[in-house]
């Protein structure tokens, strides 16, 4: 038997990917191997097509799962062999991972299995993927000196929730849309080759602010203040009907408190 998984990323999303995917006739875009791919019927579950790769005899091929734009599987006979594969993206911030798992039973596998260039095919489809994109915000990061007590701020004064921790405690990374993190100071000699300029409340704010965004402005600045913000000016209502307000949070960075606009 032959089983082997195979992986690459991309900064598309899984439902752009999924698009290569759902038309088989659109399969020969990223696996160099195939010739030629037809379907019968709808990309779902139990469905049956023909597989013609080059200087190969046509093979029949049945979809065996599908899940719209997180996975499927096929299985193909080979002379003796069976062969499954399973097509799966697993969303990421910025983007997704892309995972081919082949398993081969029979005569002959290891050799099959060998001879394959699934890698290939997978790097081909995620290079196709970030042909359709354009570089997006993964996150925002912030160095702090003592980096618990500066998630227990947030916490308190903005009502956020932490996603991940990394082992260590110096990495904490919070939930949302475009994520949040903290990093600790302690590990910077590490990281970069050069001394940053800290935040500190003692000081000017660097040339930056944390955008937050709430429904009820006043409530969320009256929040802030009593668990420790620092504040900078109250809710006002902007020319084109925005509520915006501003803190300073536990280590003096910027932070705008504001309601959705348009």
């Amino acid at each position: 038997m032959f089983e082997k998984e195979f992986f690459a990323f991309s900064t598309a999303t899984p439902e752009a990917l999924w698009a290569h995917y759902a038309d088989v006739s659109r399969w020969k875009g990223w696996d160099e191997a195939v010739e030629r791919c037809t379907l019968e019927g709808p990309f779902t579950k139990g469905s049956s097509g023909t597989l013609q790769l080059h200087g190969k005899p046509a093979l029949a091929f049945t979809l065996t799962e599908v899940t719209p734009n997180v996975s499927f599987s096929d299985e193909t006979k080979v002379g003796p062999m069976t062969v499954r594969f399973t097509h799966t993206l697993t969303k990421m911030t910025g983007g997704t991972k892309i995972t081919h798992h082949v398993a081969i039973e029979g005569k002959g596998a290891s050799e099959l299995g060998a001879a394959m260039t699934v890698q290939h095919s997978v790097d081909a489809l995620a290079r196709l993927g970030n042909k359709q994109t354009t570089p997006t915000l993964g996150g925002v990061i912030l160095y702090t000196p003592n980096i618990e007590q500066t998630v227990a701020f947030y916490e308190a004064a903005f009502g956020v929730k932490v996603a991940n921790r990394a082992p260590g405690g110096v990495y904490v990374q919070l939930e949302g849309a475009v994520p949040l993190a903290f990093v600790a100071e302690s590990v910077l000699p590490g990281i970069l080759p050069f001394q940053v300029r800290a935040t500190r409340s003692s000081e000017a704010p660097a040339a930056f602010e944390l955008m937050l965004v709430f429904g009820d402005v006043k409530a969320a600045y009256e929040r802030a203040v009593a668990a420790g913000a620092v504040p900078v000016s109250a809710p006002v209502t902007k020319p084109w009907g925005q509520v915006v307000s501003y803190v300073r949070d536990c280590d003096g960075a910027l932070v705008e408190l504001c309601s959705p606009w348009a």
